[in-house]
């Protein structure tokens, strides 16, 4: 996707479900498409699995008792992950030059007439959910039906539907629509990790579908540039170290003086940069506490423990190694958190994938992650 994001639709059509393929890679699967067409779900049905994609984390619980937490996880967990932080004075000042500076593209040139999209969504966040359950199902019963390359096909289709409904807005990008993508990739999520062990019957088709989740998850804007176009975060975040130097607590609570902040963040280029460094960073933070954290509150996934037990690597503690401030963190959209846990599960799934064929094809787990790069012979997800 280039940094201008031009239409990919004309404005006077309107869109549909029908025509959805075109905001997302232009990509029609019309066998597949047909045949989930042919699928009928009683509305009973389709109202049970809309509540089973609970919120927040919208997570197939599969008629498990449950009660979601009341956060992802917790400010001072999160706290605890953050290392090192920034020079900051004058960064206050800084982030307002760069709220009241004319808006631009990530390139820094103005926007082309082309850039938007939409004018509004024409396509109503519940039927594109209905439609996602609907290719769900279908991939649960083709992997039931040992059509395994066909079901994966169909997961993958939730995610175009999820980049679709992202693409459906104007041309900034929209944090309440990179939300609910994330609730629908979720989806997707969850059919992969649940029939992981049915999708790929060999290593040249592992790679293939590794090669097409890496393809999908990069269509995707990053969710650093949907933070840069979210005005109210810098916003709260200057106003926040404002407080803190005038209060002289700075020193206290950041464990050093506060001296100088880099001036690259006074162009919404560099700031781009700085953005996908902590964004980065957070993902590594957050991988291993937040996938045991899902261990403990989805039941779902706790019956697929087996696919894990005993192999300890997996959950080898990581830590931010330049998270910028700790202050941030405090006020991170929920919105990123999400984003995040949805990557990991995504991530989850694709290593859920390389296992069960690695097992299929060694009769035996792998041991450590070294073992498992070198027979895969590419870097693991």
């Amino acid at each position: 996707m280039s940094d201008e994001l031009p239409a990919v639709i004309d404005t006077a059509e309107a869109l549909s479900l029908d025509n959805m393929h075109k905001l997302s890679d232009g990509l029609t699967d019309d066998a597949l498409k047909k045949y989930l067409t042919g699928i009928q779900l009683p509305e009973s049905e389709k109202e049970a699995w809309r509540k089973s994609f609970f919120s927040p984390y919208l997570i197939r619980e599969n008629s498990f008792d449950f009660t979601p937490p009341p956060a992802p996880i917790g400010a001072e967990a999160f706290q605890l992950m953050c290392s090192k932080i920034p020079d900051l004075t004058n960064f206050p000042a800084r982030l307002l030059a760069h709220l009241a500076a004319p808006e631009t593209t990530f390139s820094g040139k103005p926007p082309l007439p082309s850039t938007v999209v939409f004018a509004s969504a024409t396509t109503s966040f519940n039927d594109v959910l209905d439609e996602a359950i609907l290719w769900y199902a279908g991939g649960r019963l083709l992997s039931a039906q040992g059509r395994g390359q066909d079901a994966f096909r169909a997961f993958c289709g939730i995610i175009n539907l999820a980049l679709a409904w992202e693409n459906d807005r104007l041309s900034h990008p929209d944090k309440g629509r990179r939300l609910k993508s994330c609730v629908i990739r979720e989806i997707a999520a969850v059919g992969l990790i649940e029939n992981a062990a049915a999708l790929c019957a060999t290593k040249a088709e592992l790679i293939s579908a590794l090669a097409e989740l890496d393809r999908l998850d990069k269509s995707f804007v990053k969710v650093s540039k949907v933070l840069a176009f979210d005005k109210t975060l810098p916003l709260a975040f200057a106003r926040k170290i404002a407080d803190d130097i005038a209060s002289g607590t700075a020193l206290k609570k950041y464990g050093r003086e506060v001296t100088t902040v880099s001036s690259a963040l006074a162009d919404k280029k560099t700031l781009n940069e700085e953005l996908d460094q902590i964004y980065d960073e957070l993902v590594h933070a957050f991988e291993s506490p937040y996938h045991v954290a899902q261990r403990e509150y989805n039941p779902w996934q706790k019956r697929h423990d087996s696919l894990f037990k005993g192999y300890s690597f997996f959950f080898a503690e990581k830590s931010a190694r330049h998270m910028i401030l700790e202050g941030f963190t405090d006020i991170l959209p929920f919105y990123t958190l999400v984003d995040v846990k949805t990557r990991i599960l995504l991530n989850g799934a694709a290593m859920a994938m390389i296992i069960n064929v690695y097992h299929a094809e060694n009769s035996a787990w792998p041991k450590e992650f070294p073992e498992l790069e070198k027979w895969l012979g590419q870097t693991l997800p």
